[in-house]
């Protein structure tokens, strides 16, 4: 299906170190629908954009953000990551930097993986505030593996149907299919986790599959020509 919406993991962390400012701005020069990152709360209850919980692996402190300040977490320069000779300045973003990037770039998506368990209704209300502040209703989605967490935005959720859910799963489980349904959410899937008899009885049901994260060319080329996915996450560009 040419319908399928790709989306940069992490930005397009093939070019620049993952989930920074570099990696969101150069996914906005090419055609992606959308742009994913990840998000932890700090202790300030502001947003700051890791994968980890630790930065150990990307900046080389072995500290958690969620016991930082947004202004502590962000000091911390990012020392791993593809391109890092190319960007060796970069630093942990914040949410507000990323959906000021998604908000100056009209055809980007904001795709929004909330890291953190058990969100709260106040920190799901100060998330839903950001993305009308941004004026991204209509073009954001929210992630998670966490059911209480996509609950409570949901719960926050004043957009009438505009802002995207989708529960994340390492596999496909007819709970997780209820759970959707139940919910009015999509569902992201590890594509080793999917096959297309599932796609298509999640297609029946009218909630939508995203799959990630697919590097390889002839395993995206399949996901989209035989599974007909809706939305594909990579690391690498799959288009011109």
């Amino acid at each position: 299906s040419t319908d399928t919406k790709f989306i940069a993991h992490r930005g397009l962390s093939s070019d620049a170190p993952e989930n920074t400012e570099a990696a969101f701005r150069r996914a906005t020069q090419f055609n992606y629908w959308g742009i994913e990152c990840d998000i932890w709360e700090t202790t300030d209850h502001e947003f700051a954009i890791s994968h980890d919980e630790s930065l150990s692996r990307m900046c080389g402190v072995d500290r958690k953000v969620t016991d930082m300040t947004l202004e502590e977490a962000t000091s911390y320069t990012v020392i791993a990551g593809n391109g890092r000779d190319e960007y060796p300045n970069e630093k942990i973003t914040s949410l507000d930097t990323y959906l000021s990037i998604l908000r100056d770039n009209r055809n980007a998506h904001a795709v929004i993986e909330l890291k953190m368990n058990d969100l709260s209704e106040m920190s799901a209300s100060l998330l839903i505030s950001k993305i009308y502040q941004y004026g991204l209703a209509d073009r954001a989605t929210f992630i998670s593996f966490n059911q209480s967490s996509l609950e409570a935005m949901m719960k926050a959720d004043t957009s009438d149907g505009m802002i995207g859910y989708q529960l994340v799963a390492y596999n496909f489980t007819q709970d997780n299919m209820d759970w959707c349904t139940e919910n009015g959410a999509d569902f992201s899937c590890k594509y080793t986790g999917i096959d297309k008899e599932q796609i298509d009885l999640l297609h029946k049901d009218d909630i939508k599959v995203s799959v990630w994260t697919v590097d390889d060319f002839y395993q995206a080329y399949s996901m989209i020509k035989d599974n007909d996915v809706d939305y594909l996450t990579s690391n690498t560009m799959h288009f011109e």
